[in-house]
Order: structure tokens, then C-alpha cells, then sequence
């Protein structure tokens, strides 16, 4: 009778034992200090703008018309410049300025005839997203001067 219960009674013992031991927490070896020092790269690029068209007065070209241009960018704030169309009525202004990739700016153009009889005149107004990759942004804008 006592063999039968001799291998529960050493189960018994050996949790027993088992659960009395001392258990003692794992401690890891210290661990090196990493410096580490970020370099953050500019993501500024540089844009050229190249804004260009014709100034037409009732269908034929404007001659010497006055064109103004306000670029307003995150970057530069507001860049104005004058220029005066050609004998073709053409005219091109050319900014480069920098600016991020998925930035916008907006553009306004203004155009004036040259006559002191007929003042007439023109707007247009727009905006452009920077495109990363794409570093020179074309607006074809042609402008129609009407009787003001």
C-alpha cells in the first residue's frame, strides 16, 4: 500500500522543493550608449517660373502693353516684376526661386495698353503646386485687354 503511493508522494516533494526555491530576476549585462547625430537635408529646391503669352487689343497684338506679375510663394513671399510686350505683342517673365517640393504659390498678371485714349486692360490669376522632380513650372497665359 505504501509503493502504490511512493511515486505521488515524490511529485509531491519535488514541486514542493520546486516552489520554495528562491527565484531570483534575470539581469542583463549593461548596455553601450549610442550617440547618434540626425542631419536633416534641405528640401528646398530651386524653381524657375516662366510666365508667357501674347496681349491682344480686338484681336491684334498689343505692342508695348504693360505686363505686371505678383508671385506670392511660401518661401519669398510676393516677387513683383514689370515688363513690356514686344511688337508681336509677346511678352515672358522668368523667376527662379527656391521652394519645396508640394508647395504652391499664386500668380496674378496684369496687363495695361500703352494708350493714354483707350485704357484698357487685363487680369489673370492662378496657382501652382511644386512638383518634386520637376524644377521648371510654364504658364502660357495669353491676355485679351477690353475697355475698362
Amino acid at each position: 500500500m505504501f509503493n502504490s503511493r511512493l511515486p505521488g508522494a515524490k511529485w509531491f516533494l519535488r514541486l514542493a522543493i520546486f516552489l520554495t526555491l528562491p527565484i531570483q530576476n534575470a539581469v542583463s549585462a549593461p548596455q553601450g550608449v549610442v550617440n547618434v547625430a540626425l542631419e536633416w537635408g534641405s528640401s528646398a529646391q530651386t524653381f524657375t517660373y516662366v510666365f508667357a503669352g501674347h496681349v491682344t487689343c480686338q484681336n491684334h497684338p498689343c505692342s508695348n502693353a504693360r505686363v505686371d506679375l505678383n508671385l506670392d510663394s511660401a518661401s519669398q513671399g510676393v516677387i513683383t516684376q514689370i515688363t513690356r510686350a514686344g511688337e508681336d505683342g509677346r511678352y515672358q517673365f522668368e523667376v527662379t526661386l527656391q521652394g519645396s517640393p508640394d508647395g504652391s504659390s499664386t500668380w496674378k498678371l496684369e496687363a495695361h495698353s500703352s494708350s493714354a485714349l483707350n485704357q484698357e486692360s487685363a487680369e489673370a490669376e492662378g496657382r501652382v503646386i511644386l512638383i518634386e522632380g520637376q524644377t521648371t513650372v510654364v504658364v502660357d497665359r495669353s491676355l485679351l485687354l477690353i475697355q475698362a
